[in-house]
């Protein structure tokens, strides 16, 4: 990680969405100057704020961080459902292209300018006129790496494959740094402070990290919910700096790689991933009081109504029994957390309360920490929070940030007894190599 004040080499990240390449280099001896006065000022804020109603929370030390040494094993990549059964999709690529056999080197065809629509056809997939015999195809730019699905551009690679319904999955590959690039601003604001893009960078890095470890041999490793996950329509350059200069970092606890969860607003307590996610817990997720999202807009809110016929369908949509909603409240909070593990609805049936939550609909429903009330043919919602609450709180990020933590610091407070770990330098040899599981 380079430090503030050093000369680096970022890449120009102005040519990402122009296709062009190169490296910019960039100045940063001024800022030196600056660093100087940076614990005067410090100072100065904290005496400012001493006087406020505003209370300053005690130090955090920041997070321990190694370097990767041993050799690298397997190079790696990621993997994610963009569309999933579909009966076509478009597919354009600008520049000379390749398709190639998913998992093979068999070059089945190659040409300039691609615009066509991919279906099935039989057991292959016809792409515009012409009907390949494979079942799985590999589309893939020679030049910017740049490939547009349905109207959207993506980094990489685009894979597409038949499914068991007789549709197709269309999956997207690329390197985690060109993810984390592409989904940082679609979950964190780049107006936000450096220091909370920064440790939003690195937890969305460790998330990927551990599932493409985690379903090393499935399809795909995640999918478009698992993060906001939207392709390169809104990278920007603040976010894409944040990711350039902590690229390679990643979490890990006990020489293990964790899926480092984040979520808007905690509302006052992160939540123990084993209640949330019905997973075995560990320490950096175990859940903690969080003094820092008081001023998100998401810290309560109320009024959310679902109709009674509504929510009966999507219970039975998800199979749950149901005929009509009595009633319906929450239990299994752990400790002081007030993040419920389950639903129970009706008295008698019960389910995972984040799955609750999705069913309903993660925009209307925000939280599943709620109070529930009939109220003549509708369910009305109250609660606090935003987020299933497990992990790095990203309105308390933004706060931590504004009140002078560092990126690390943030880390440190949100994912206890976690380190870092840097795997690798240049994101063109990035390689996946376990800690020591």
């Amino acid at each position: 990680m380079t430090r503030r004040g050093d000369r680096v080499a970022r890449p120009n990240v102005g040519a990402a969405q122009s296709g062009q390449g190169g490296y910019a280099f960039r100045s940063y001896k001024l800022r030196r100057g600056y660093a100087c006065a940076l614990p005067l000022l410090a100072g100065f804020a904290l005496i400012i704020q001493a006087g406020c109603t505003r209370r300053v929370a005690p130090p955090v030390a920041p997070i321990p961080t190694e370097r990767l040494t041993e050799p690298a094993r397997k190079p790696f990549a990621v993997r994610t459902l963009i569309h999933k059964d579909v009966d076509s999709i478009e597919i354009q690529v600008r520049g000379y292209w390749s398709m190639k056999q998913d998992g093979t080197e068999l070059l089945l065809k190659r040409g300039k300018d691609l615009k066509e629509t991919a279906e099935p056809s039989g057991a292959g997939i016809r792409l515009g006129d012409q009907r390949l015999p494979a079942a799985n195809l590999r589309i893939e730019s020679e030049g910017d790496r740049i490939v547009s699905v349905k109207g959207s551009n993506y980094h990489g690679s685009v894979i597409l494959c038949r499914t068991a319904g007789g549709g197709l999955d269309v999956i997207n590959e690329c390197d985690p740094e060109a993810y984390v690039r592409s989904t940082l601003p679609a979950e964190m604001s780049p107006s936000w402070p450096e220091e909370a893009l920064y440790a939003q960078a690195v937890a969305l890095r460790s998330y990927v990290v551990y599932y493409i470890r985690s379903k090393a041999e499935a399809g795909h490793h995640l999918s478009g919910i698992s993060a906001a996950y939207r392709g390169m329509s809104r990278e920007s350059r603040r976010t894409n700096h944040a990711t350039f200069d902590t690229r390679g970092m990643v979490l890990v606890w006990k020489d293990n790689y964790f899926p480092a969860y984040f979520h808007s607003t905690c509302a006052g307590h992160t939540a123990d991933c084993s209640v949330v996610f019905s997973i075995a817990s560990l320490p950096p997720l175990e859940g903690r009081r969080c003094p820092f999202c008081h001023n998100s807009p998401h810290s309560s809110w109320k009024g959310v109504s679902v109709a009674r016929a509504e929510l009966v369908e999507k219970l039975k949509a998800d199979g749950v029994n149901v005929k009509d909603i009595e009633s319906i409240r929450t239990a299994g909070a752990k400790g002081g957390d007030f993040h419920p593990g389950e639903v129970i609805i009706n008295g008698s049936i019960r389910m995972n309360a984040n799955r609750f939550r999705l069913l309903v609909g993660a925009a209307k429903l925000k939280s599943a920490a709620f109070d529930a009330k009939i109220s003549g043919d509708k369910v009305v919602f109250s609660g606090k929070g935003w987020g299933h609450g497990v992990g790095l709180c990203q309105f308390g990020a933004k706060e931590m940030a504004q009140s002078g933590y560092n990126w690390k610091q943030i880390l440190a407070f949100y994912y206890p007894e976690a380190r870092l770990l840097k795997l690798y330098d240049d994101p063109d040899e990035a390689t996946l190599h376990p800690p020591k599981s």
